[in-house]
């Protein structure tokens, strides 16, 4: 890492600000910072030196307040001038020069700055705001229009973040010579951060924390992100729009994401949907009327559909798993990338899938209670419980049961034929061991970003669980902490199935098991967590990977947040980017570059750059933890959880509505979440981990919730 043409010393500026009814006078510190190179980019030349910004600080301090003479032109209420003087010395008389006009629409940059500034009078000089400016080194495209805030999300020293470009704005690299360099600055910014306040009217704890926050910088920010050429705005169809917000937060990563890639969302669904209305429009290009109910003409009617849009479609997909294979199929036939829709299909029918990645494992297909006592009754010998029974097609571990004999499992399959009449299921011997959730990003085959984290046991795994118990999570943590070796373990074992089944390019949930692992739960006085069980020097097993199902989507909504809390990553841009490649891009694994020896190509580039992980030191472990319903009633409430707990949840949902009906899970088989909390720790490595574990449980033990 290096450093070129910074300022170690702050400039001083005098700012008046009018109101309506005062004047003050404020001091406003400013400084450019180093620019920070790193090393190892894989996008260009220019990236392997350089970042693509840098940064400029602002500090400021209110002097005086006094009453607004009246002899001066009057302001409305909410009218607000900020002039700067050209001299650092107030009492100069020089000209002051304006750089919010009045009268005229100000840049957002300047509103940003310009609240800054009423933060301070505000506080009547007894703090020092501050702010961080984000400026441009090159010219060009910045990969979505808010990166800065995606990267700095639940950053402990930020009060705000903000981006200042819209979808495709191109941007003029920052020129660092020359006059007014501050109004410059202010003018030109792309993004800016506002510090917390810290105690009092403390320079040197401030420019420590600001010192800290550059750092920051360098870290989350290390990666080409300002692109050479234009990002040419496409239009991705949807099957199936999401649930209203009111319902679930499922919506949220897919809007976001979509509007600040500038992708126009072409939604496929059924008349009535909450994204028809004209209310919503905003947040869709296009809202197409389409019958979803799955059967084998689906895939045409999704066809039938978009021959009717407006525009060009660039690509179809879904985040529906029901939908998955009726979707691949439709964008086959319209020549638009997809993985094949065997593939697919394979992924989403246990049957098909163990057929092809696991065809040795001992297993019965039911299709009936008559079939499962014939399919018994031919086996040479009975199977060792217990037995993981579960339909072949289902969603969020639904109608899956383990069973420990023969009467739990005539039990589970006589719930699973009431629930899922029209449903076929498999019977598999259950697999031990520490379960993963292990996420996968490829391009052609190529990993371009992977993670790993822990499945706590579920209330079906503890002993003596009822037969109608939950496989849904309780808790999930990342990162993984299993031995590196097993990690590896996994990534190359379930890389290899989505391989086998012809999965080269993608985002994908898989769930497995690391069968023999040097690690297992066990109840320490700390609580429940993942430790070593194996004496040293004993010989043991050699661990393997147990597949339990891929899904090919992203995960679900609660884990996509938390991985972007802990890596940086957004799957749900990565998912929709994948979508609109043109099938020939796709195919292509070449990592894009500027210059004669590869083409550059936006798309490729912007899948690349938007698939860099925070580095270790700043990755902050999260516990995502679910809170089941323990019996049945009506909803009541629930309690606000204590704000010492608060500080660590930056993302939570109570998913009852008041008044809601919830029937017995013992009775009914489905054991619904009330509330999901994701718990960042502020630490990393074990003690983050140690940290997001024991908050966890404590969010567990403090939430509270009324049923009647």
């Amino acid at each position: 890492m290096a450093c070129q043409n910074g300022t170690t010393e702050y400039s001083s500026q005098y700012l008046e600000v009018d109101f309506a009814t005062k004047r003050a006078l404020v001091q406003c510190h400013w400084r450019l910072n180093a620019q920070v190179s790193t090393v190892g980019s894989t996008i260009s030349a220019r990236d392997e030196v350089e970042v693509p910004c840098r940064t400029f600080d602002l500090l400021f301090t209110t002097i005086s307040i006094s009453p607004r003479l009246e002899i001066l032109e009057p302001l409305a209420e909410a009218e607000i001038h900020i002039s700067t003087s050209k001299s650092d010395n107030r009492y100069s008389g020089s000209e002051t020069i304006s750089w919010a006009k009045p009268g005229t629409k100000k840049p957002t940059s300047h509103l940003f700055v310009q609240n800054a500034i009423m933060r301070n009078v505000d506080q009547n000089g007894s703090r020092i705001t501050a702010v961080k400016l984000f400026l441009p080194v090159f010219e060009g495209y910045i990969v979505r229009d808010d990166l800065i805030q995606r990267r700095f999300l639940n950053y402990d020293l930020a009060e705000s973040v903000s981006d200042f470009r819209s979808p495709r704005q191109h941007v003029q690299s920052f020129i660092t010579s020359g006059e007014d360099l501050f109004q410059r600055a202010v003018n030109d910014a792309i993004g800016a951060i506002l510090l917390k306040d810290l105690p009092g009217v403390n320079r040197p704890l401030l420019e420590s924390a600001m010192s800290l926050l550059e750092s920051e910088v360098a870290a989350r920010l290390s990666f080409p992100w300002i692109m050479d050429t234009p990002i040419p705005r496409k239009r991705l169809a949807i099957v199936q729009g999401r649930p209203h917000p009111l319902v679930s937060a499922a919506s949220e990563g897919v809007l976001r994401a979509a509007a600040a890639l500038d992708i126009g969302l072409v939604i496929l669904d059924q008349e009535g949907h909450w994204l028809q209305s004209t209310a919503n429009e905003h947040l869709r290009d296009e809202f197409l009327v389409c019958e979803l109910d799955v059967d084998d003409r689906l895939s045409d009617r999704i066809v039938n559909a978009l021959s009717k849009s407006k525009g060009t479609i660039d690509g179809v997909t879904t985040y529906s798993d029901k939908h998955l294979t009726a979707t691949a199929k439709a964008a086959q036939i319209l020549g638009l990338w997809t993985n094949p829709p065997d593939a697919i299909e394979a992924c989403s029918d246990k049957r098909k899938m163990r057929e092809v990645t696991t065809p040795d494992l001992p297993r019965l297909f039911i299709t009936g209670d008559v079939d499962l006592k014939e399919q018994l009754g031919f086996l040479p010998s009975p199977w060792p419980y217990p037995l993981i029974i579960k339909p072949t097609q289902g969603t969020s571990s639904e109608g899956v049961s383990k069973v420990c004999s023969e009467a739990d499992l005539q039990f589970a399959v006589q719930k699973i034929r009431e629930k899922f009449p029209r449903k076929n299921f498999l019977i598999e011997p259950y697999e031990s061991g520490p379960e993963v959730d292990a996420n996968f990003v490829l391009l052609d085959g190529e990993i371009i970003f992977n993670e790993t984290n822990d499945d706590f046991p579920s209330s079906a795994e503890i002993p003596h669980a009822s037969p109608s118990a939950s496989f849904a999570e309780m808790s999930t943590i990342m990162p993984s902490i299993l031995p590196e070796s097993e990690l590896s373990l996994l990534k190359s074992s379930l890389s290899g199935h989505l391989a086998n089944l012809g999965c080269r390019s993608g985002v994908f949930h898989v769930e497995a098991r690391v069968k023999n692992s040097r690690k297992s739960y066990k109840t320490t006085d700390k609580g429940l967590e993942l430790t070593h069980w194996q004496s040293e020097g004993a010989r043991y097993p050699d661990p393997s990977v147990f597949l339990i199902e891929i899904n090919a989507r992203t995960p679900g909504h609660q884990e996509s947040f938390a991985v972007e809390f802990t890596y940086g990553i957004d799957y749900y841009a990565l998912y929709m980017l994948l979508a609109i490649l043109p099938p020939s891009l796709a195919r292509s694994s070449n990592q894009p570059h500027i210059g004669n020896e590869r083409v550059f190509n936006s798309e490729l580039a912007r899948l690349h750059v938007l698939s860099h992980a925070f580095p270790a030191h700043i990755q902050y472990p999260t516990n995502i933890v679910f809170i089941p319903v323990t019996r049945g009633g009506t909803f009541v409430s629930a309690k606000p959880l204590p704000q010492t707990l608060m500080e660590f949840i930056p993302n939570f949902r109570i998913l009852m509505q008041k008044g809601q009906f919830i029937q017995d899970p013992e009775v009914g088989g489905q054991w619904p979440f009330v509330a999901y909390f994701l718990v960042t720790a502020k630490l990393v490595g074990k003690d983050g981990r140690e940290q997001a574990r024991a908050l966890g449980e404590s969010v567990r033990e403090t939430f509270d919730y009324e049923l009647i």
